[in-house]
């Protein structure tokens, strides 16, 4: 990826010790059902369409056939807009760079040079001479921001206003895009007569149902007050992420963004040994025949738990939620894109789509930067090219960031890595049946499956609209 950037340049350097990595694409997934039941944890999934496949990383110990599909059309999607990339930008033949990547993967300056794919061997100390001998010019630092300013004449009253209003996160009441805030924002942007365009930065991988549609629904108002919402999509704008995506004026999306996921799911988790495991015992009293479902065990360190697992009746009901939440679900992207249901219906089922795909299909409209939706704003609008307009971001910059000197509030694994390790020690010292090769790891999960755990243990079954945690790029943007 990072060649990727650097192969648009018009000259590529490389110092005499860099390589040039082609290694190609590839999706890995790890599954925990059998590390759940070691702990003692019982998980059930809600899973009712064919790609919604969120919850394997729990209920599974390999990957679905769907899921394997999806995820194979993610990299092919990759390789192609990556090393097609590059072989257009550098003016190389794909044929051979394709035996790059399957032969050699790892190659040398003068090989890569040879190649075709850079044009200087140096060091970076190197580069001003370079270009005083080979372009008469040298480097220079930036000029800062504000030095020069163009005045337009006829600059009469105040400039539009045009907000960048940034959705990053899970869809989260109070964290990640923080659903109740945002759409109380944006919901104050249909009186305020000098906006008069939206652009919205969707870049989530989904979460909690209500603050998707809070959000939805105050773009749907923007809309109908005759204020045009451009939304761009970042790395990912899938299952929530898209549904507050679908209802723009235009979507625009990136070759490599993963979006679409249209598709509800959910899970449980409970007890299923681990309070025995560390000698914690509960007793309870209820009213009410499905009461004791919300009860839990407050276990050390992990918080509270689900005592028991979901009857049959409680599980056919959930189903019956999840289902219809499925069909409203898809009956909104019908109505945003101004699409048949059944349209909808053929491409959903939970199914992940790369950033082309969703255009055919209908669910984004073209290809397009940040700054390219803020152009669409501009001219859906109506306002021209020559008035200046005023951009406000929204959630606002704070002018400095105090560091954080304390560890972070234990979520639903504790206080981390040590704490895992040291709990799965423990066990696996008491009850002897622990794979040795997995206490320093404890249990393995990732902030995103932590993330969604967690959903799953505040949700009380409710439906998610959420992407698989393990699908979200590398680095991927945090939460918090």
């Amino acid at each position: 990826m990072a060649f990727y950037a650097a192969a648009g340049a018009d000259v590529v350097s490389i110092d005499p010790w860099g390589l040039v990595g082609l290694p190609g694409f590839t999706l890995s997934r790890s599954y925990l059902k059998g590390t759940l039941a070691k702990l003692g944890i019982g998980f059930q999934e809600f899973r009712y369409l064919t790609y919604k496949s969120a919850a394997e990383t729990f209920s599974r110990d390999s990957m679905s056939e769907p899921d394997r599909e999806q995820r194979q059309r993610i990299v092919d999607v990759l390789y192609e807009a990556i090393i097609g990339g590059v072989a257009a930008e550098r003016g190389v033949d794909a044929a051979a760079l394709d035996r790059l990547v399957d032969e050699q993967a790892l190659l040398q300056p003068e090989e890569a040079r040879a190649a075709g794919l850079v044009d200087v061997i140096g060091r970076w100390d190197q580069l001003g001479e370079w270009l005083r001998t080979n372009r008469g010019g040298k480097l220079v630092h930036a000029l800062p921001e504000g030095t020069t300013r163009t005045y337009w004449d006829d600059q009469w009253g105040d400039p539009a206003v045009i907000p960048v209003v940034y959705a990053v996160g899970a869809c989260a009441m109070d964290s990640g895009i923080k659903g109740r805030t945002l759409a109380a924002y944006l919901n104050g942007l249909v009186r305020d007569r000098r906006v008069k365009a939206v652009v919205l930065r969707a870049d989530s991988p989904g979460g909690d149902v209500l603050p998707s549609d809070l959000v939805a629904d105050a773009v749907r108002r923007l809309k109908a007050a005759g204020k045009p919402v451009i939304v761009s999509q970042g790395d990912v704008a899938a299952s929530g992420g898209y549904w507050i995506s679908m209802d723009g004026t235009e979507i625009l999306t990136t070759p490599v963004t993963i979006t679409g996921s249209i598709g509800v799911i959910g899970g449980w988790i409970w007890d299923d040994g681990i309070a025995g495991k560390v000698g914690v015992t509960s007793d309870a009293v209820s009213r009410g025949r499905h009461a004791d479902l919300g009860s839990t065990v407050n276990l050390p360190f992990l918080g509270g738990i689900p005592r028991r697992a979901m009857t049959d009746d409680e599980l056919a009901r959930t189903k019956t939620v999840i289902l219809e939440n499925y069909d409203r679900f898809v009956a909104a992207v019908a109505q945003g894109r101004g699409l048949a249901p059944e349209a909808v219906g053929a491409v959903a089922q939970g199914r992940v789509w790369m950033g082309g795909d969703a255009i055919e299909h209908g669910l984004c409209d073209r290809f397009g930067t940040l700054q390219d939706a803020i152009t669409a704003a501009r001219e859906a609008a109506g306002v021209p090219d020559w008035r200046e307009v005023a951009l406000v971001e929204y959630p606002p910059r704070p002018l400095f960031e105090l560091p954080s000197l304390m560890p972070r509030v234990p979520e639903l694994f504790g206080l981390g890595s040590r704490v895992n390790a040291w709990m799965l020690t423990h066990w696996g010292q008491e009850a002897g049946s622990l794979d040795p090769g997995l206490r320093p790891f404890a249990p393995g999960l990732g902030d995103r499956d932590l993330e969604y755990l967690q959903q799953l243990a505040e949700g009380a079954g409710r439906p998610l609209a959420e992407l698989p945690p393990d699908l979200l790029p590398e680095g991927w943007q945090t939460t918090d």
